[in-house]
């Protein structure tokens, strides 16, 4: 039976759904963040090993599927990015041999998804969306991994960490409304405290970034409570386990808990036990 990328990618939902703005393929997602609007700053706070990353690269591909997408990574190779997202785009569990309908669909995936490498300083990631946004048009959507190799300059620093990366965020939310663009960004939480890693995402863990005046729309914390105890079979093998993402922050009010599967390939699905629980 020929199967579509839609059920390679473990059945979500169409974009038949009614949530204005971007859509990120992720319907409980997107209906939590009231959809992501054009200038729209979201951010990601993950303080759990790879996974703000790997969601990252699903939701490229997700996004893929209707807008062109420009992935800039701070520290990867263009190489090693993009065999991260076949590796999420053809899985080793289970999927059949490629047949040629799949790979016309696989073909207009790659052809949506850009990627630029080691843009480490914020004149480079600037002139990366001028040059994306002037070839792509209104459908263009920036995603960034991630803040924390992000600096301001080339030149030597003389404030603080902490106050940089709160410049780079106001710096990113000004190139949104310069190009009328949304850009979702990835930060890394490092916390040596076992009980706060088990913890979800608070406001504490970014109030670096956060300042007086928040410049983001959205804030999404990306949380694996089992990160430690990852759920093996008898052969050791890792099996499906769940990531949440609490919504933190959102300017339409809404906030949830969206629940995703993790497959051993690291791609997410909708789990059919979705919370939302709103306020």
């Amino acid at each position: 039976m020929i199967q579509s990328l839609t059920n390679i990618l473990g059945n979500p939902a169409p974009f038949s759904y009614q949530v204005p703005g971007y859509k990120t393929g992720y319907p409980s997602l997107d209906d939590n963040l009231g959809g992501i609007s054009t200038s729209d700053l979201v951010l990601l706070a993950s303080k759990t090993g790879n996974w703000g990353s790997n969601l990252m690269l699903n939701l490229s591909i997700g996004l893929s599927r209707q807008y062109r997408v420009l992935l800039i990574h701070t520290t990867k190779k263009t190489q090693v990015a993009a065999r991260e997202l076949r590796s999420v785009l053809l899985p080793n569990d289970g999927i059949p041999e490629i047949d040629e309908p799949m790979l016309d669909e696989l073909k207009q995936l790659a052809n949506n998804i850009f990627i630029e490498d080691e843009a480490r300083f914020m004149e480079e990631i600037d002139l990366s969306i001028s040059t994306f946004h002037s070839q792509s048009g209104e459908d263009a959507i920036i995603l960034i991994d991630q803040i924390n190799n992000i600096f301001l300059s080339k030149e030597i620093r003389t404030h603080s960490r902490d106050q940089e990366e709160k410049d780079i965020a106001v710096n990113l939310k000004m190139m949104t409304l310069k190009y009328h663009v949304p850009i979702l960004l990835l930060t890394r939480i490092k916390s040596s405290d076992t009980i706060h890693e088990k913890a979800p995402p608070t406001f504490l863990d970014i109030k670096h970034l956060l300042g007086i005046n928040c410049p983001f729309n959205k804030i999404i914390g990306v949380h694996r409570p089992e990160y430690y105890r990852l759920k093996t079979d008898e052969k050791g093998a890792s099996t499906e386990d769940k990531l949440y993402l609490h919504i933190l922050q959102n300017d339409n009010g809404k906030r949830g808990v969206i629940r995703l599967a993790i497959s051993e390939s690291n791609r997410f699905r909708l789990t059919d036990d979705r919370q939302n629980q709103f306020s």
